[in-house]
């Protein structure tokens, strides 16, 4: 189901997960991981409210993608601030909306339906890749009607989206929220019934990797499109051949579909066009960013 934790609880998935994680039948007798235990920590106490570190971090992470839009689209003078203000807010925002409808409708199934209003609140999972996909559809179709140049605005996005996924893995690591296949391999965690792979960890390890690829391309003029079908390509290849390692033996375990969970499939999407635009990268359209205009402003 592809979750990447609960606002309100701030916490594993299901609430039977946890008891569970401390009686795994079959769990490995010799436990070589290096990577110890850790309880999930308590919430915040933030104005008078308990907020969860998961929920936290997970506006960190909005914060952190904001952030760099925003500065890289004014160091390279893509567009006035506002412009990129707008467009940062306006792909964040579907993101946000699409990961808490996909989350609530993997927890819940078609039933959510009949309950229109839990989609419009704070309670429930989120699903990191119905965020990636509501954001390329909602962001496509804004820069399409400001007749942006498409390809640069993905760039854009692509350069700033790892910085938010170190933060929100984060989140998910501190939580084990992502809980994977036992193991006894030394990248496994130390769980209290047997060491298991942590894939929220291991996708966190990862993301600095993802950046350094973002800010190597990034340092040099490329042609429009490259650096979004780089990156997406790249983690789309990471998050593919990490949730092979999801657990599947749990209450909650994420459902698949020909052996191959949501995530993967959507990864299959995300790999097929990131490589089509790598391939098709181009000069970008006349003054960068408006099509058909040489005005850079908005």
């Amino acid at each position: 189901m592809d979750f990447c934790g609960s606002l309100r609880r701030g916490a594993p998935r299901r609430d039977d997960v946890a008891p569970a994680l401390h009686a795994w039948p079959g769990a490995p007798d010799t436990e070589p991981s290096l990577i110890p235990y850790f309880e999930p920590p308590r919430p915040v106490s933030l104005l008078g409210q308990q907020l969860p570190v998961f929920g936290l971090l997970l506006f960190a992470s909005v914060l952190a993608i904001y952030a760099a839009v925003t500065l890289r689209g004014r160091a390279l003078g893509l567009a006035e601030p506002r412009a990129l203000d707008r467009f940062a807010q306006v792909v964040l925002l579907a993101a946000m909306a699409g990961a808490h409808t996909a989350g609530i409708l993997a927890d819940r199934g078609l039933a959510a339906l009949g309950t229109p209003m839990l989609f419009l609140s704070s309670d429930g999972a989120f699903s990191s890749s119905g965020g990636v996909v509501a954001a390329a559809l909602v962001g496509g179709l804004y820069v399409r009607l400001e007749r942006y140049d498409a390809r640069v605005w993905a760039d854009l996005m692509a350069w700033a989206f790892p910085f938010g996924l170190l933060v929100a893995r984060a989140g998910c690591a501190l939580t084990h929220d992502h809980p994977g296949r036992l193991s006894s391999s030394w990248l496994a965690v130390r769980f209290p019934g047997g060491a298991r792979f942590d894939c929220g960890l291991l996708e966190g390890m990862a993301a600095p990797l993802l950046i350094g690829l973002a800010v190597t391309l990034g340092r040099r003029p490329e042609p429009a499109g490259r650096i979004a079908g780089v990156v997406g390509a790249a983690y789309a290849l990471l998050r593919f051949s990490l949730d092979f390692l999801r657990a599947a033996d749990l209450p909650g375990a994420d459902p698949r579909l020909l052996g191959l969970t949501f995530a993967q499939w959507v990864c299959l999407l995300l790999f097929g066009g990131c490589a089509y635009l790598a391939a098709t990268a181009r000069p970008p359209a006349t003054g960068g960013v408006r099509q058909g205009s040489s005005n850079t402003g908005s």
